[in-house]
Formats: C-alpha cells, sequence, structure tokens
C-alpha cells in the first residue's frame, strides 16, 4: 500500500503536469504524399524530436502557443532562463528576448497561456515555509517580445494571489481572464482563482475571485488526496451576459481512513480513488446542471469495501488508484478525461512506509455535456489501456496519461508516459500514445511507422539511447491536428519535446450552396459556400474555376465570371496539411449581359401642366419592363420595391409635384442595373409672386432693398419661371429680378411709389394678381424754429422756450448747456438755473426718421 508520504509525493510531482492551449497559425506546406497517423512532425526540427541539453539541467513543465504558430515553453534550460519561444521548425526565435530565451527573476514559472492578444502569461509556485498551507501564487503576463507587461498588475506580476495551495493548470477564458487551479491547503480542495485582465482578481467569481470546493463524495471525509490536476473553459454563448464555465479534473479520495494494529499501534490510509470531474459557473458556483444538479462527477468511482487484510507483519490492499491529469471539451459540448488507474489486481505491500508496487494504465473517461457517463463509449463511459504488457507482480510499472486532445472523425488522443523498470534501481520511461475511436475501442488506423496495422499505441524515445527515463510532463493539440508532448529526463538531464501527426486522412469536401448544377445564372458574380465536415483544427480551401490553377480561398467564395459555361472545383486542405484527392465542383452556365434600357421620343416636358403624361421606351434586346415613378427628383436611384410590370406608352396620373420615372428592361441575361430616368415637374397652377421684404410704408432709404420669391420651386430644373419687378413713382425703373435680395441701382427722389412684382412661368402663365408693395420716400431733413425765449439776462431762476417745425407731425429733442439731448415738447421749460450763463439747444426729427442738421440755438444768463 502507499503511504502517506508516497501519495503527497506523487501528488507534488503532477504538479508539472497540465494539458496546454492550442498552436494555432502553421501553415500548410503541401505534403508529397498523406503522412500516416502518429508519424513524427519531420517540419519540427527535421525528425519531430527535439532536446535541450545544457550544463546544469533542463526541464519543461508546461508548452503553448501563439496564434502565428510560435511555441512558448516554461521550465529550466540554458543559464538562468526559464522561458522559451520556438518557432514551427523548433528553433529559437531571436524576436523574443533577442535569443529566445528569458528569465523571470525571483519565479519559476509552470503553467503558460497565451491570451487572444499573444500575450503570454505564466503562473508559478512559491514556497514560504513546511507544507502546503505555505505555498503561494504568481502569476504574471509578458509581452510577445519578452519583456514584461506592466499593464497587468501594475508590474506585469501578481505576486499574491489568494490562497495557499499546489499549482495545477493555467487557462485563459473568452473574457481573456487568467484561470488558475490547484489544491487548496492540507485538505485538498480544489481552489479556482479568477483573474481580470489587468491581474487583479475578479469579483465576479466567488465575491473575490476565488472559489474552494470540497470534492469528496464522502460527507465527512477530510482527504488529504483530492487533487485538482487540469482546468478546461466552456465558452459561453455569443449572448450577455457572458457566462464562461469553468471545468476542472482531478483525483478524490471515494473511501474512509481505517485502522490497524500492525507491531504497535500505526494507522494504514486505504487509497481508494476516482476521476473526478465538475463544472463551475461564471459566479464561481457548482453548476446546478451538471452531474444531476451536484455539479461533481466521478466517472470512475469505486465502491465497495477496503480489501485490506494482515499478512504476517505488513498490511495488504487491493488500491483502486487512479485520477485525470487531463480534461478537453469537445465541439459538441461532451467532455473527456484522461489520467491512469491502478490495473493490478494484486494487493500492494506497505511495510513502514516500503515503495509500492505499481500497475498503472492509460484511463480515459467520456462524460455527456450534462456530466452523465456517454455509455456510448466503451460501454460505461469509462476506459484503461496498458501502453505496454502489464507484468505480473511488477515493483513498478506505471502508464500515466498526462494530455488529451481531438483527433479525426471524433477520435481521442491520450498522451503521456509509460514507464517500467529497467534492472534494480533503474527505470525506462518514453513519451507514448493512445487514440481511441468514438466507441472507445482502440483506433488501428494510429500506426507511427507503417510496417503493419497499427494497434493505436506505441511509445517513442525523445533521445537515444532508449533505455533513459523520459518522463512528460505537458501535452498540447496543435492548430494543424498534432499532438505535442514535452517533458524531460533526470539523469542525464535535458528537456525534450516530440511531436506526432495526428491526422492522415484526406478531408472530404462538401459544397454546401451556389449555383446548382447545369444551372444558368444570370449575375456574373458566383458564390459558393462550402466547409469539410468533422474536421478538427482549421481547414484551409483552395478554389479553381475552368482550366485555371487552385488558389487559396475561403468560404463564402465570390469571383466575377463573364457570360458563358463554367466548372467550379473546390478541394479541402485540412490542419495536418492532408488534401482532398477528389475535389468536389459544379458546372453552370453565366448569362449576366442585361439589356440597356432607352427612353424615346415623344417625352413629357421637364416642367408640364399634364397630369397623364406618356412615356415611351424600348430596349437593346427583346424583353420585359418595370416601371416606377418615385417622388422627388435628383435621386441616386429608385428604389426596387417600387418597381412593377408595364409597357411603353406608360401614363401614371400624377398630383402637383416633383418627380422622376424610371424604366428597366429584363432578358434571360439579368435585369438592366441602370434604369433609364427622367426628372419632371407637374404644375396646373399659374405662378404666384411673393414679396418677402419691401421698405417700410415711410422711409428715408433713398436705395431700398427687395427680396422676392414664388410659391414654385426653382431648383428643378431652373428657369421654369422668371421675375420681373417695377415701380412707378417720381422714378419708375423696371428690371428683371431673382429671390435674392436686391436694389433697383438708383436713388429715389421724395415720393409715393408703388412695386410690382410679375411672374411668368415657361407655359407663359403669369400671376393673375401681381403682388405689389406701396411705399412713400422722405430722405429731406426737417426744419426747427423757436418761437418763444427768455431774455438775454433775466434774474429768473427756470426758463421757458417755445418752438415749432416746418414738418407736420415731427417730434423734437432738446439740450441744455451741452447736456445729451432727450426728448422734448413744445413748450419747454428748464428746471431752476444757477446763477451764469446757459446754452439751449432743440432738433427736429420727421416721422421718416430724418433729423434736422442744423439745430435752432439760444444763449443767456441768469443774475442773482
Amino acid at each position: 500500500m502507499i503511504g502517506e508520504n508516497q501519495v503527497k509525493a506523487i501528488r507534488n510531482a503532477r504538479i508539472l503536469a497540465g494539458v496546454a492551449g492550442v498552436l494555432a497559425g502553421f501553415g500548410l506546406a503541401a505534403p508529397s504524399a498523406l503522412a500516416l497517423d502518429g508519424a513524427l512532425d519531420t517540419v519540427f526540427d527535421t525528425d519531430g524530436k527535439l532536446t535541450f541539453e545544457p550544463v546544469t539541467g533542463a526541464s519543461i513543465a508546461d508548452i503553448a502557443a501563439f496564434a502565428d504558430g510560435r511555441m512558448v515553453a516554461v521550465g529550466e534550460f540554458q543559464g538562468a532562463a526559464d522561458m522559451a519561444v520556438l518557432k514551427r521548425d523548433g528553433s529559437l526565435d531571436s524576436s523574443f528576448s533577442g535569443d529566445g530565451l528569458a528569465d523571470i527573476p525571483t519565479f519559476a514559472p509552470t503553467e503558460v497561456a497565451v491570451d487572444a492578444d499573444g500575450k503570454i502569461v505564466w503562473a508559478a509556485q512559491v514556497s514560504t515555509g513546511q507544507g502546503a498551507q505555505n505555498v503561494t501564487l504568481k502569476v504574471g503576463r509578458n509581452l510577445a517580445s519578452g519583456v514584461p507587461d506592466i499593464t497587468f498588475a501594475g508590474d506585469g506580476v501578481n505576486d499574491n494571489v489568494l490562497g495557499n495551495r499546489a499549482l495545477d493548470d493555467l487557462v485563459i477564458d473568452s473574457d481573456r481572464q487568467a484561470v488558475v487551479v490547484g489544491s487548496f491547503g492540507t485538505d485538498g480542495d480544489f481552489q479556482i482563482t479568477k483573474l481580470n485582465p489587468d491581474g487583479n482578481p475578479t469579483t465576479e467569481f466567488g465575491g473575490d475571485g476565488q472559489v474552494d470546493i470540497n470534492v469528496s463524495p464522502v460527507a465527512d471525509l477530510q482527504t488529504d488526496f483530492e487533487s485538482a490536476e487540469a482546468v478546461t473553459i466552456e465558452p459561453h454563448p455569443e449572448t450577455l451576459p457572458r457566462d464562461d464555465k469553468v471545468i476542472v479534473a482531478g483525483g478524490v479520495d471515494v473511501n474512509a481512513t481505517i485502522q490497524h494494529q500492525v507491531a504497535g499501534p500505526r494507522v494504514a490510509h486505504v487509497l481508494e480513488s476516482s476521476f473526478v470531474i465538475i463544472r463551475v459557473t461564471d459566479a464561481g458556483n457548482l453548476d446546478p446542471t451538471f452531474a444531476g444538479g451536484g455539479g461533481r462527477s466521478y466517472p470512475n468511482i469505486v465502491t465497495g469495501s477496503s480489501d485490506c487484510d494482515q499478512t504476517g507483519s505488513a498490511v495488504r490492499c487491493a488500491q483502486e488508484y487512479e485520477s485525470a491529469n487531463a480534461v478537453m471539451l469537445e465541439a459538441d459540448g461532451q467532455i473527456a478525461a484522461a489520467g491512469f488507474t491502478d490495473a493490478d489486481p494484486t494487493a500492494d505491500v506497505d511495510t513502514e512506509d516500503a515503495v509500492s508496487n505499481q500497475s498503472l494504465d492509460f484511463a480515459v473517461a467520456h462524460l455527456n455535456a450534462n456530466g452523465t457517463t456517454d455509455t456510448g463509449f466503451s460501454g460505461d463511459g469509462r476506459v484503461s489501456t496498458p501502453v505496454a504488457a502489464n507484468v505480473a507482480n511488477p515493483i513498478f510499472d506505471a502508464d500515466k496519461a498526462i494530455g488529451i486532445a481531438a483527433g479525426p472523425g471524433n477520435t481521442i488522443v491520450a498522451s503521456g508516459t509509460s514507464t517500467k523498470e529497467a534492472g534494480v534501481g533503474n527505470f525506462d520511461g518514453d513519451f507514448a500514445f493512445v487514440r481511441y475511436l468514438s466507441n472507445g475501442t482502440l483506433d488501428p488506423a494510429f500506426d507511427h511507422d507503417g510496417a503493419t496495422l497499427g494497434n493505436g499505441k506505441f511509445t517513442v524515445s525523445v533521445r537515444p539511447p532508449s533505455t533513459e527515463s523520459e518522463i512528460a510532463t505537458s501535452a498540447a493539440l496543435l492548430a494543424n491536428g498534432n499532438v505535442a508532448l514535452a517533458g524531460g529526463n533526470i539523469n542525464p538531464e535535458y528537456a525534450a519535446i516530440a511531436v506526432i501527426r495526428n491526422d492522415g486522412t484526406a478531408p472530404n469536401t462538401s459544397i454546401g450552396s451556389g449555383p446548382a448544377e447545369g444551372s444558368t445564372i444570370t449575375t456574373n458574380k458566383a458564390t459558393f459556400t462550402f466547409s469539410a465536415p468533422g474536421e478538427p483544427g482549421t481547414t484551409k480551401f483552395e478554389c479553381k474555376y475552368d482550366a485555371e490553377a487552385f488558389i487559396p480561398c475561403g468560404s463564402p467564395y465570390l469571383k466575377a465570371l463573364s457570360d458563358g459555361a463554367h466548372i467550379f472545383n473546390v478541394r479541402a486542405r485540412d490542419a495536418a496539411g492532408n488534401v482532398d484527392p477528389t475535389p468536389t465542383g459544379r458546372t453552370f452556365t453565366v448569362d449576366a449581359t442585361p439589356p440597356e434600357t432607352n427612353l424615346t421620343a415623344p417625352l413629357p416636358q421637364a416642367f408640364t401642366a399634364d397630369t397623364t403624361p406618356t412615356f415611351s421606351f424600348n430596349s437593346s434586346t427583346p424583353g420585359t419592363f418595370e416601371c416606377a415613378v418615385a417622388d422627388g427628383h435628383g435621386l441616386p436611384e429608385i428604389d426596387d420595391s417600387e418597381f412593377a410590370t408595364c409597357t411603353s406608352g406608360f401614363t401614371p396620373t400624377l398630383a402637383d409635384g416633383e418627380y422622376t420615372f424610371g424604366v428597366r428592361a429584363s432578358d434571360g441575361g439579368g435585369t438592366d442595373p441602370t434604369p433609364a430616368e427622367f426628372e419632371f415637374e407637374v404644375d396646373t397652377d399659374a405662378p404666384n409672386g411673393v414679396i418677402v421684404s419691401a421698405p417700410d410704408a415711410l422711409t428715408n432709404d433713398r436705395t431700398p432693398t427687395f427680396a422676392v420669391s414664388t410659391d414654385e420651386p426653382l431648383d428643378i430644373p431652373e428657369g421654369e419661371f422668371s421675375m420681373t419687378c417695377a415701380l412707378s413713382g417720381p422714378v419708375s425703373p423696371s428690371t428683371p429680378c431673382t429671390d435674392a435680395p436686391f436694389e433697383f441701382g438708383q436713388s429715389l427722389s421724395d415720393g409715393v411709389y408703388t412695386f410690382t412684382l410679375t411672374v411668368t412661368d415657361t407655359l407663359a402663365r403669369s400671376d393673375a394678381t401681381p403682388a405689389t408693395s406701396l411705399f412713400t420716400v422722405d430722405g429731406t431733413p426737417p426744419e426747427t424754429d423757436l418761437t418763444k425765449k427768455p431774455k438775454k439776462r433775466s434774474t429768473k431762476k427756470r426758463a421757458k422756450f417755445e418752438f415749432t417745425s416746418n414738418e407736420a407731425g415731427a417730434s423734437f429733442e432738446c439740450s441744455l448747456d451741452g447736456k445729451s439731448p432727450e426728448a422734448c415738447d413744445s413748450p419747454f421749460k428748464t428746471p431752476k438755473l444757477k446763477p451764469g450763463k446757459h446754452k439751449f439747444q432743440v432738433g427736429a426729427l420727421d416721422p421718416a426718421g430724418n433729423a434736422d442738421p442744423t439745430l435752432a440755438k439760444y444763449s443767456f444768463k441768469v443774475k442773482r
């Protein structure tokens, strides 16, 4: 049996395991032939295998990818570097930190992801003391160039992420929020933390950005084997509010602790564990729609007794030891998890924490979208597979899956490590791959060498000799459908990456919509949509017309074509580079030359009194016609809904107004895209002139301004009306005029005038009642005369004046001793005056506003 310290060691070793994000945009090199599924990808470092072998040691803890095909890895590399960026061919990318390597000071990242902006998000686990309760997490973000992103937590690192826990996995959701999972403290509860894009915890998740969840199915069980290992995101639909659900997978104890007496009191821990998968809402609560409402699913749960007995001085237990290490969400919403299970029926031996004999196999569980087990997968939703044949009573035989990925045709690829004893104290570890069909059976088409029909599983030794103990710690599904495994070797120390082809099956191209086979279209722009059903990753397409060569294209694909017969072909190139050998196509004919529509004489006048004008027209080829009459002039086009079937000699009945007549012809080649148009105006009334502005009835302005108009429009077309303006009086000028303000151009003498506006339209109709305006011009100022005034010398303190003007109705302004003039009437009596000299002035203002320029003045003196 495995002792408590061994369980903790196993759990801590699994901290390095995790599933990375998708490697996108790897390009599509045309293969000479279809590649075998499982063959090493020779584009990657020429043989599909790459090692880092520094002087001091190396390992890779996690990998992720950029959308342009580059790969980022975290771990230990040359010198102090703990982050590397690789090109598609496996070489270091010098655009990252100058040489492809960077150091994250103080922290050693073990998890990494790339967000939608191409920024690198990483997480590190830092010990602050003894025990899991003294472990804190650091989360940081670097730009694609390698420098810290100071918009994240102020300096690029949030070094105080809530909680104390072992770090297990990291993922970025569709809102660019970082989701970190781990196992909390000593009781092992799952802990999930969500950070906003600015690096700070999001309060919408659990109130403070973090939730702790006890996933044990045993109500009172307090265990240190609740281990969160992997996380993925179920993206929200494209609606609000946003709801990215978090799916976490791992392992959990499903039985209680028992005690045995062996050579004195001691405690034996029975480890009967299970896969556990939980789904959490965007608010941080267990999803009530998952796994029957509890939010937790146990697809490999073991029931029954502990199966422990005592033999001599040892306690023997038939352990059921299993855990999920990776999880993925499939396109149809189903969930797959991969890990390991203990397949050895022999009871393990634990004598004072001696190493247990184990026989671990790859294990895969498959759930429906609601969290129930998928019975279509191996009958009960779970399957276990020994990568290599299990050995009876082995000291160590461990096949552990740490990654899971989608394959072609709804297949599933589990990847990890196959380790077995290779002599006393020596172990042989290889990277391992297993592919399952959708029903849970092994896929025989997954064959890495092609020598014989494959059995769906194989191992890869990254660096010779094959007896090295290589351990995989991270797996990734690449955008081209291939699978990458990363990890390293302990002695000698080196980091290792292997990339295998996961899709050697040619895609099947299907046309969704477009011109039907044998049809004739009346447009020179043909549009086709197409797809490659069942293909994972990014599928590209190539199209061609007639004898042209295939060119890259996307769905929908539109091309302008000449009239005549055409053949369209399209073929898919899947993410792995496989090309459909039998392109699909359509043969059709284009007749896209529409007729030309012409208006013919006689046509109505552009300005007419005819309310039933007649329009005649024809077309360049025989066909049908559609007519429309739209209100207004100068329209860029007539609305399509206004056209209706018509024939030449079309005669509409119209009210007064401005109109545009349009006609278009149609034949087998389509409809004339440029209808013939004619703009005109119907007016059954004689024009009516309007005087907009004229002088006041009495004015002193000898060059007054006038403004005239008509109640008829003058804009479409201009020149429909003419206007004549005339004056009758002492001066009688006459001139053509417009609706702009104008003057007659000469000074008017005093007298009474009549202004007359005459309007005539192009139909020779004149205003029956011309508009007139009567006004008087008085530009002559009045004269002022003092008729009574005081003595030149007087002792009276108030003086009296009387005055008059030569114009009736005049008003007056008086001024005393140079003060401002004020309105006054005759007689005028001054206020009390002081002894001394005084001066009085008075001037007349006539009704036209003219002022006497020569005021009447008088000086006098008041004696004491």
